[in-house]
């Protein structure tokens, strides 16, 4: 198969064309380092380049995000990249006569507004997930949308994304206490599980929309026990509740995707850590 990836300069893109390339002919379509060079404008001709290279492609995928900030113009700058930019994809993909349109939201789009993380971002990626459904409903273009939990990578490049995550491993690596004033929950999954995940729906042809996240939660303090062993080094894990304390920010488990492609996250966070740990200790 033909596959265009757009987003393909961010992380996860770029981990799921060195997934999809070793058995598909792969694309990719994005502001920098990629096949096609992208801008924000979504005018007649950005989409005549995408319409052109998705003619060649019988699936596209949405990797795309912009997290945002709360100004007028981070609010503005995240309804373009995670609204206005996938719906127009899903219509140029229509037109182009593409077979499968896969977009990658994320578990936050199922924050209520009352919940203390709810944010620019999860509320653009709540509607473009509504808007997508419909439109390709309407036009008869299979989709499928998969919502992945807090993505973490072997690298200190997902750090943009997960700060505190990465905080963790360098305090750990450095042999430094690590101080945790609240010690909430959280689920993080690896990238490569996540990459899986989305080949194995293209490959069995499964539409809908799903979740995607660990089997199992992780609070800080098991996070910094894990990066301490794993980095051997003499820190410890010290507990400073402050009268601030952080709250929760997890989901009920859902395996609808998993049962559905045969597979389930294969990397739990103790072993994720290792394979950071491994990583900087032979870099």
């Amino acid at each position: 198969m033909k596959i265009l990836i757009v987003g393909g300069n961010s992380n996860l893109g770029k981990c799921l064309k060195s997934h999809l390339s070793k058995y598909h002919t792969v694309i990719t379509a994005g502001l920098k380092d990629c096949d096609i060079f992208l801008d924000m404008k979504f005018d007649v001709a950005q989409n005549g380049k995408i319409f052109n290279a998705l003619t060649k492609a019988d699936i596209v995928v949405n990797t795309s995000s912009l997290f945002g900030g709360a100004s007028f113009e981070d609010i503005v700058g995240a309804e373009i990249v995670n609204v206005i930019a996938p719906i127009s994809l899903c219509n140029v993909a229509v037109n182009a006569g593409v077979k499968h349109f896969v977009h990658v939201g994320s578990m936050f789009s199922k924050l209520t507004t009352d919940s203390p993380y709810c944010n620019t971002y999860s509320i653009t990626k709540n509607s473009a997930e509504r808007l997508i459904q419909y439109y390709c409903h309407k036009n008869n273009l299979p989709y499928t949308i998969i919502r992945p939990s807090q993505i973490y990578g072997d690298t200190f490049d997902f750090a943009k994304h997960q700060p505190f995550f990465y905080d963790i491993m360098e305090n750990a690596k450095d042999g430094r206490d690590i101080v945790l004033t609240s010690d909430p929950l959280r689920n993080y999954i690896h990238v490569e599980d996540v990459v899986k995940s989305i080949a194995l729906a293209i490959e069995r042809n499964v539409y809908g929309s799903y979740d995607c996240s660990q089997i199992s939660n992780v609070s800080y303090s098991q996070i910094a026990h894990y990066a301490l062993k794993h980095f051997e080094t003499n820190g410890s894990v010290i507990l400073k509740k402050s009268e601030n304390n952080i709250s929760d920010n997890i989901f009920p488990f859902e395996d609808n995707l998993y049962k559905q492609i045969g597979f389930y996250p294969e990397i739990n966070i103790s072993a994720g850590i290792k394979r950071i740990a491994e990583k900087i200790k032979n870099s």
